[in-house]
């Protein structure tokens, strides 16, 4: 179900297949003076959302079981999602605000937490408040993808060692992820209020290097090129699973942060369903990914709505 009455029709990039890095530095660099503008609706809160596979949406369960059903029947135009992936991946035009119905990513993958998240924050706030997502998740990527100061020669790494993943990445957010992630930001701000940033990330790649400064690089910088006060919005991130295999440094990491950070919160993941048929121990099952979203909605409440 398209909303209608939403100016949204900016799209980053070509719109085709990924090209690969044409060595042109503005393919990178974000517009500068920006202001944040005047919400069309304040009472339309938006979260933003990055991550990898957990955040994207696991596509390893046959069609007829990547949803239940008593989840899939339900929607409330209370929740909506903005199209960041395009036709081919959502059924209609980039940019387009639509009624949130599961899967609310790329249509051929499973639920993300992104799905219970938005019916659980409609289902504890007021009539009056409407709850947007802005899912930007690519997966597989390192954390670096989202890092203003480094992404570019990583993303250009991969683009050109021919990854298809990568490949699919760099189409559906037809820039570079933290360039898109910018992008819709500003473009949410046109009808709504950012009220805070979810992150299921640590799948893969996360303990190589220094997560919590990319992580706090990461935070700081995007509210900066949002025109946001500094600290101003909470960031809640999953704890990656035990099992997850990025070791014990990332975990450390983020803990380390939610102690040093008042915008930052984690929750732990370890008593959640983990897919049957993905087979890595990483990636959760569907209703792994229900509860998830949920405990999400349930860290993110308190912190932007109170007790």
């Amino acid at each position: 179900m398209r909303v209608t009455g939403v100016n949204a029709e900016l799209i980053i990039g070509n719109g085709g297949s990924a090209p690969g890095y044409t060595g042109d530095p503005a393919v990178y660099s974000i517009p500068g003076g920006y202001t944040k503008p005047v919400p069309a609706d304040p009472n339309f809160h938006i979260y933003l959302a990055i991550g990898q596979s957990n955040m994207a949406g696991d596509n390893s369960y046959p069609a007829n079981q990547k949803i239940p059903a008593s989840f899939a029947a339900w929607t409330n135009p209370r929740f909506q999602i903005l199209n960041t992936v395009g036709p081919a991946k959502l059924g209609t035009v980039k940019g387009e605000w639509l009624v949130a119905t599961p899967p609310t990513f790329f249509r051929e993958n499973g639920l993300t937490p992104c799905d219970n998240f938005g019916r659980t924050l409609v289902a504890m706030t007021s009539e009056n408040i409407r709850i947007g997502t802005v899912n930007v998740a690519v997966s597989g990527a390192q954390l670096q993808v989202y890092d203003k100061v480094h992404y570019a020669g990583l993303v250009n790494s991969l683009l050109t060692s021919n990854q298809g993943m990568w490949q699919l990445a760099y189409a559906h957010s037809m820039s570079y992820p933290y360039k898109a992630l910018v992008h819709w930001g500003r473009e949410a701000q046109k009808v709504g209020v950012i009220k805070g940033i979810i992150m299921m990330h640590g799948e893969a790649g996360a303990g190589s290097y220094n997560y919590a400064d990319i992580v706090t690089r990461v935070y700081t910088n995007l509210l900066e090129d949002l025109d946001l006060p500094a600290g101003s919005i909470p960031f809640v991130a999953g704890q990656p699973g035990a099992n997850f295999g990025v070791g014990a440094s990332t975990r450390t990491a983020l803990t380390n942060l939610a102690n040093q950070h008042a915008w930052f919160h984690v929750f732990e993941t370890n008593d959640l369903g983990m897919s049957t048929m993905a087979g890595d121990g990483s990636h959760y099952s569907p209703q792994g990914m229900i509860d998830l979203g949920e405990r999400f909605a349930e860290t993110m409440y308190p912190l932007v709505y109170g007790n």
